[in-house]
């Protein structure tokens, strides 16, 4: 049974069903980064002053150039993952939606602009997760070992 989590960016990204199961991760992935995506690039549609759309263009492509390294490619391959990881994994994604459901909000192009870069970061930091976790030795993602496991201290920070 999906978590609420997952509910709640289901309800932002349609089709989206999290990583629970290994042959839906690759999918919601792809799902999360498409939806921030376009996203993105239907806020900086909305500027109408070309000086303004031109400062806006550089956020967005560091931002684009991010959601395309998806370097973290074990990931999808992996067995089971805990249950408190992948919830870890689920609030960094709706991170990312709620920023990118912002865009919309974004009233001039300092904002849009800020918004971009907090997208940035917050993918950064969810690429870097997704990395750890695709490096992991398998004991550290079975179920059990939570607490003492290098990833779980790595989530809770």
């Amino acid at each position: 049974m999906p978590s609420e989590t997952v509910k709640r960016i289901a309800s932002y990204v349609p089709g989206y069903v999290g990583y629970s199961k290994k042959e839906s991760r690759e999918a919601s992935d792809l799902l999360i980064h498409n939806y921030v995506a376009s996203a993105a690039s239907s806020a900086l549609a909305k500027l109408a002053d070309p000086e303004a759309r031109e400062r806006v263009e550089a956020a967005l492509e560091g931002l684009k150039r991010k959601l395309e390294t998806r370097d973290y490619s074990r990931f999808f391959e992996l067995g089971e993952i805990d249950e408190e990881v992948l919830e870890q994994l689920y609030v960094r994604d709706l991170a990312l939606v709620e920023t990118a459901k912002r865009l919309e909000e974004a009233e001039d192009a300092s904002q849009l602009a800020e918004l971009l870069r907090a997208l940035e970061r917050a993918l950064d930091g969810s690429n870097s997760v997704l990395r750890d976790i695709s490096k992991a030795p398998p004991a550290v993602i079975k179920p059990g070992r939570k607490r003492e496991s290098i990833l779980w201290r790595l989530l809770r920070g």
